[in-house]
């Protein structure tokens, strides 16, 4: 009887969730359907357990981000983490609702929690169906259909902007057979599989383009790379260990007043540093006069990524005069002696991985973010040969490591087109291509 009661009430829940045929989206095949995501499925569901119970906790930072639905638990009695927390039980589909987790696919199909049951961030929203294979409902959250819609609906401050509940549960879901939602999981897993092995050659090919870069500069550095040129022209290797602040004139913090979305110059921020260049996109502005006095870059000017996480912290890029500029106060300007060394030469110095691994070294570690000052950076020492080997050192590095971030580029393009290949099969799948 119960068994009957239940069918029923799917058979209710199932009707009351279809979209009329004239408000479908696009047209689907036989036997599938359109439904309000809000009705066909539990949203943020509750769970039922002693408070004796031991159970599953998940953070954010528990839950990887790229739609590999991986994470991680600590065990805690559910009476600790029922309230004030987002429930989950195994077999829910959970993804998250703050930027930029969201956008990031931080989501997962939730498995193996301890008695199949858990909580955690607030900032999770959780779906539950009888209706929906979990494996269909993840791939289904993570097209680039559901996350540019919601995306579109964020509100809040930058940097904890939150979708929208109502675009949530007003999302329209197409509806196969439970046996057509296998069949289509089986195949997007089949050609992402396929996908997997040509992203994992990409990402050799990339770590040995790094690699050799590394070892590029390594014997850039060590005198290696010159070492013929110094005995075409009779000359020894009198390089002498110099700390940066002995070759600077000073090491100068940027402006730290607010940027404006349109203004007189641009601020280069530590977004624009990539590999040792300045990226001319993603711009703020300033229009204050005496920031643009103070801070105003010269041609040459070598500028050092003082904070951020641990990978970014140390990155530098050369300005070569594209567009007149200030810098942010997270940069520091190393105006160093052109009479001394090559700006070239002193930004490929501190590319090398001996200065990476100082700035690990020196680096004071706070909340969500590394620092170095300008004193660390001042301190360190770099090689330093006469000018004329400078020169040739960065000619070398130039012609070398051009035709090495050249070849790179191809692999960049081939990881493009991989992530597309997903979407585009995630798109196929849910309009009953596959």
């Amino acid at each position: 009887m119960a068994q009957k009661k239940e069918s029923r009430t799917q058979e209710m829940q199932l009707a009351a969730a279809k979209i009329p045929a004239e408000a479908w989206p696009y047209a689907l095949p036989e036997g599938w359907t359109w439904v309000r995501l809000g009705k066909i499925f539990e949203v943020n569901p509750k769970n039922k357990a002693d408070d004796a119970t031991m159970a599953s906790f998940i953070t954010m930072a528990d839950i990887a981000a790229g739609m590999v639905s991986e994470f991680q638990t600590t065990e805690k009695m559910w009476g600790e983490i029922r309230k004030g927390h987002t429930q989950f039980a195994d077999g829910d589909v959970a993804f998250a609702k703050i930027s930029p987790c969201f956008e990031n696919r931080k989501s997962m199909i939730v498995r193996g929690l301890k008695n199949g049951i858990g909580a955690g961030t607030t900032e999770l929203i959780v779906l539950r169906s009888p209706f929906f294979d979990p494996r269909f409902v993840f791939y289904l959250i993570s097209t680039e259909d559901f996350i540019h819609r919601g995306v579109a609906t964020y509100r809040g401050v930058v940097g904890q902007q939150r979708i929208n509940m109502n675009f949530v549960k007003e999302y329209p879901v197409p509806l196969p057979p439970m046996d057509e939602q296998k069949r289509i999981v089986r195949r997007i897993e089949s050609l992402f599989s396929k996908l997997d092995v040509v992203a994992e050659k990409i990402d050799a090919a990339d770590a040995a383009f790094v690699a050799q870069k590394n070892a590029l500069l390594h014997a850039a550095f060590d005198g290696t790379l010159t070492e013929a040129w110094r005995e075409k022209n009779g000359t020894d290797r009198s390089w002498t260990m110099t700390p940066i602040k002995a070759l600077c004139k000073r090491l100068q913090y940027g402006t730290a007043k607010k940027s404006e979305k349109a203004g007189k110059l641009p601020v280069v921020r530590m977004g624009n540093l990539q590999d040792g260049e300045i990226l001319w996109d993603d711009l703020v502005y300033s229009n204050d006069e005496d920031d643009i006095k103070k801070y105003l870059l010269h041609d040459g000017d070598v500028l050092f990524n003082r904070t951020n996480s641990a990978a970014l912290v140390g990155k530098t890029s050369i300005y070569r005069g594209q567009q007149p500029a200030i810098f942010a106060g997270y940069l520091i300007r190393l105006d160093y002696d052109k009479e001394r060394i090559l700006g070239d030469f002193l930004n490929y110095a501190l590319n090398t991985v001996d200065a990476k691994n100082y700035c690990h070294q020196v680096k004071v570690d706070g909340v969500n973010q590394s620092n170095i000052n300008a004193q660390k950076i001042g301190a360190y020492q770099i090689p330093l040969p006469p000018l004329s080997e400078q020169r040739e050192i960065v000619r070398c590095l130039d012609a070398l490591l051009g035709r090495l971030t050249r070849a790179r580029a191809a692999v960049g393009e081939a990881r493009a087109q991989i992530a597309s290949l997903r979407t585009s099969i995630l798109a196929r799948a849910f309009r009953g291509e596959l």
